[in-house]
């Protein structure tokens, strides 16, 4: 096999691991965001409730703006940040 061919065959391996962010998920990372800003220590509270640190939270934030973001939370993480949000909201209105 020449060298042409065998970099035909790994260029697709490099690119496996990349997952595009879903739209949904950026939506509602700019929500939690808008949300965080709103008022000083959001985004600790937010933190605190998933169970993250700090600094992963405004990482997440940085992050959802990229075409290519390379950290993002996981599949339970969306969960709990909708979840948290959906509180707050309940909250705000009673």
């Amino acid at each position: 096999m020449d060298n042409d061919a065998t970099n035909l065959i790994e260029k697709p391996e490099a690119n496996r691991h990349y997952q595009p962010m879903p739209r949904r998920v950026r939506e509602l990372l700019k929500q939690a965001e808008a949300w965080c800003a709103e008022e000083r220590g959001r985004r600790t509270e937010l933190a605190k409730y998933l169970g993250v640190s700090l600094p992963a939270v405004s990482a997440w934030f940085r992050e959802y703006r990229k075409q290519r973001p390379a950290k993002g939370p996981t599949a339970e993480q969306i969960l709990g940040i909708m979840e948290f949000l959906q509180g707050r909201r309940q909250e705000d209105q009673e």
